[in-house]
């Protein structure tokens, strides 16, 4: 699995919104905890002196010109975009995304959290 993968996985796993979460509608992501991120990334690939500092650098690898498939988001400390289009990828848009999400958290979870952190929830009517 490459980092992007593992990111994506992450982000659509309700259990992980307290460490990395979509922010907005357009692909853009935040690590909330990122030295978390980082070391369960690290249990994934077997190294487990992971830091957020070495799977930061290992996210420019997709920077390039040739890979576009996230970016930083100059000026915001730990954010970052997803560049390839994830509805052809996935299906899904980040929004949808984010909506599966949600419905996934309310129904497991929390059901006030995608009201207040998203804005909207699950119509159970």
């Amino acid at each position: 699995m490459q980092l992007w993968e593992f990111l994506l996985k992450l982000l659509t796993d309700y259990r992980h919104v307290k460490i990395i979460s979509w922010i907005g509608d357009n692909g853009e992501f935040i690590f909330i905890e990122p030295e978390e991120v980082a070391r369960l990334w690290g249990i994934e690939k077997g190294k487990m002196s992971m830091s957020y500092d070495t799977m930061s650098r290992a996210l420019r690898y997709y920077y390039t010109d040739e890979k576009k498939i996230i970016k930083k988001k100059n000026g915001r400390r730990f954010v970052y975009k997803f560049e390839i289009d994830l509805k052809n990828l996935l299906g899904y848009d980040s929004k949808e995304l984010q909506k599966q999400l949600c419905d996934a958290r309310q129904l497991f979870a929390d059901p006030e959290w995608c009201v207040t952190h998203v804005g909207f929830g699950v119509n159970t009517k």
